[in-house]
């Protein structure tokens, strides 16, 4: 177990502080926009996904042993990519297009070395359950993600200011030379175990707490578009912080790392994420965000900085929360990994590339919070879960006080000044807005009202229908919000 963890956390570590390293060569490079990150970010979770594809494939079609002699000459031809500083002939010349030559130079600076790294995860977890085929090897993924983010806080405060660009980049070469013994280490035990002793028995053990049964479709397709949302999230989130803000570094990390402490929790343990808290967040964020996407640049910045952070922290708790519910026994662990890199690079894709040659103006986040709205209704029909109804039922209700608290003039001084405005701005609100509480009020009453000879079904399928409705009405209330 200790050289597996380390294997990971130094993995996961070296993936992610990479990814603000080589953000800093090349962001004057190409004008520092938006759109750099957003295209490195893309290729991140591509590569993210050909590393998990890679973890799959060889443990479907080759025997531990044959796939760790793979994966260790592999990582010998990696080492041929050191030092991962950028040439300085990528520079792009005027009128080059900026995607496709970013896409180029990170290939061909990172390529092999990323990808092995982007398969460290799924594959030491499957060898940490080939030889402790009785222990779930689900926390080592949450110990992943806890590299990530010491790496992300790491860089802003520590690596770049002590180091220059060069040293960096020396620095983590030396520190992947380091990994690939670790990583060598690991392979070498799987290549001493017998083949034999890998039997079908000792794959597919379970520790009771994973589903033992082969993964239906829905469940695999659940899979995909928990983390898609989350993406989508996360990259949305960036730009408008980028746009709005300032194209720093640190508004690069902030997200991610609130993306990557949201799998941490989920992923390190159940108690982390509670349905009912989370789907109440979730309507309230979708309130706080619309009206600061309506404000658009005249919202106050720091107000910016923690609303819409907020509401990614409480989306990605909602999507990885309900993903790690879905989680399979370890024999299918590859494939579940693969599902969730697969729908991050989707996530990344629809706003890095899709979005642009779509919309004229930003309806990212609109958007991502609008498909996250419906996916937890679908979830709470599909499961009838009481506890999805509760958590979006009571966040409506704290989302219709919210609203005239948003209108209240920000820049009167004082609490007292504030809570004179809260009068005025609640009658003004609901004298033209009327329809929005009366809806949420009628969707309470009808899907909250159990008559006395209703059976126990009907009563299921009702409180089971309570979060589409809701759901509903506030998705209608915040494109209204949104789009003006």
């Amino acid at each position: 177990m200790p050289l597996h963890a380390l294997t990971i956390f130094t993995g996961a570590f070296l993936l992610f502080l990479v990814q603000p390293l080589i953000g800093k060569f090349i962001l004057p490079w190409f004008g520092g926009s938006p759109g750099v990150w957003t295209t490195c970010l893309l290729f991140f979770q591509t590569l993210l996904l050909g590393g998990y594809a890679y973890a799959h494939l060889t443990t479907r079609n080759l025997t531990p042993r044959a796939q760790a002699t793979l994966h260790l000459g592999l990582l010998g031809v990696a080492l041929l990519w050191l030092p991962i500083a950028p040439d300085a002939s990528w520079k792009p010349a005027p009128g080059d297009e900026p995607t496709g030559r970013i896409l180029l130079l990170l290939t061909a600076t990172l390529g092999l070395p990323y990808l092995l790294l982007s398969a460290t995860g799924p594959l030491v977890q499957r060898w940490f359950h080939l030889s402790h085929p009785g222990a779930s090897p689900y926390r080592l993924y949450a110990l992943s993600n806890v590299g990530s983010l010491l790496a992300l806080l790491t860089y802003p405060f520590v690596v770049e200011p002590l180091f220059p660009r060069l040293e960096q980049a020396w620095g983590w070469s030396v520190a992947l030379v380091m990994f690939a013994l670790f990583c060598g280490l690991c392979a070498w035990q799987v290549r001493r175990l017998p083949e034999a002793g890998v039997t079908p028995a000792s794959d597919t053990a379970s520790t009771g707490t994973e589903k033992a049964s082969a993964p239906a479709a829905l469940d695999k397709l659940h899979w995909l578009l928990w983390p898609a949302i989350a993406s989508v999230l996360l990259v949305a989130t960036t730009n408008k912080l980028c746009v709005d803000v300032a194209v720093i570094p640190f508004l690069w990390v902030a997200p991610l790392a609130l993306y990557l402490l949201t799998f941490i929790l989920c992923f390190d343990h159940p108690r982390w994420y509670s349905r009912k808290v989370f789907a109440a967040l979730f309507v309230v964020g979708c309130t706080v965000s619309g009206f600061l996407l309506a404000d658009g640049t005249h919202a106050p910045l720091p107000l910016q900085l923690v609303g819409f952070g907020a509401t990614l922290f409480v989306g990605g708790m909602l999507c990885h929360g309900e993903l790690y519910r879905l989680r399979p026994a370890p024999q299918h662990l590859t494939s579940y990994y693969l599902f969730i890199a697969a729908g991050g690079a989707l996530g990344g894709l629809l706003v890095a590339v899709v979005a642009p040659q779509v919309f004229d103006d930003y309806y990212e986040l609109h958007l991502g919070l609008w498909a996250l709205a419906y996916l937890v209704a679908w979830s709470c029909w599909m499961h009838r879960s009481r506890s999805l109804a509760f958590g979006v039922g009571a966040g409506t209700i704290l989302a219709i006080l919210l609203l005239p608290a948003l209108l209240a003039d920000p820049t009167e001084a004082g609490a007292r000044a504030w809570l004179q405005s809260y009068g005025p701005a609640y009658a003004d609100f609901y004298g033209t807005h009327w329809q929005w509480p009366l809806a949420a009020l009628v969707a309470v009453v009808v899907f909250l009202r159990r008559g006395r000879d209703d059976p126990p079904a009907t009563w299921h399928w009702r409180q089971a229908l309570l979060p589409s409705a809701l759901t509903i009405m506030l998705a209608v209330v915040f494109l209204r919000q949104t789009t003006g």
